[in-house]
């Protein structure tokens, strides 16, 4: 059964600008982090294979979504701010390249600290029959005006692995691994 895994926001590294608005970014630490009530972990077998569905091409686009007001993850294009035009699972976690446009060009000049959380994909099989154990489905930027308390610094993770997932930044909203039989990311 396929099931959405939402990772906190997370300020895991400063954007950096390649130039020609490409932008890389680290999108999950490796580690573990409890969150809503559940423990997630980043093993570094669940990064590899969250790149590997990136690869495989589990989505046909991975946008950059900027946050709405409500700082919660979306799919509306009004808040397409980018697309995700690489994965790669490094020994500290998973690294994004983007292509921004200029508006997430934007935000990440503005705010290259941006938190970031993912939306993953679990257990996922595509109308064609193809199947991914986890698979990012779209990063968006959180959205500064949602946040609770000033100075959020976020929730930071630290270990290793994963199943490919979706991603969500929080930015300016502009006007979890286990064996057989568990879910990654799950506790």
């Amino acid at each position: 059964m396929t099931s959405t895994v939402i990772t906190p926001f997370t300020r895991a590294s400063a954007a950096i600008e390649l130039g020609n608005r490409l932008w890389r970014k680290k999108l999950l630490p490796v580690g573990d982090v409890a969150y809503k009530g559940r423990m997630l972990h980043f093993t570094r077998d669940y990064i590899e294979r969250l790149a590997e569905a990136f690869h495989s091409r589990a989505y046909g686009q991975v946008p950059f979504q900027l946050a709405g007001d409500d700082n919660k993850h979306t799919n509306d294009v009004e808040r397409f701010a980018g697309e995700i035009i690489d994965a790669e699972a490094g020994p500290d976690g998973l690294w994004v390249t983007l292509k921004a446009t200029p508006r997430g060009e934007k935000v990440l000049t503005e705010n290259p600290s941006l938190g970031v959380s993912a939306r993953i994909v679990e257990d996922y099989e595509r109308s064609d029959g193809r199947f991914f154990s986890a698979a990012v489905q779209h990063p968006r930027p959180e959205n500064p005006r949602a946040w609770p308390l000033a100075g959020d610094r976020g929730v930071q993770l630290g270990s290793p692995g994963h199943r490919p997932l979706g991603v969500l930044v929080r930015g300016r909203g502009d006007g979890p691994a286990g064996g057989p039989g568990r879910h990654p990311g799950r506790g």
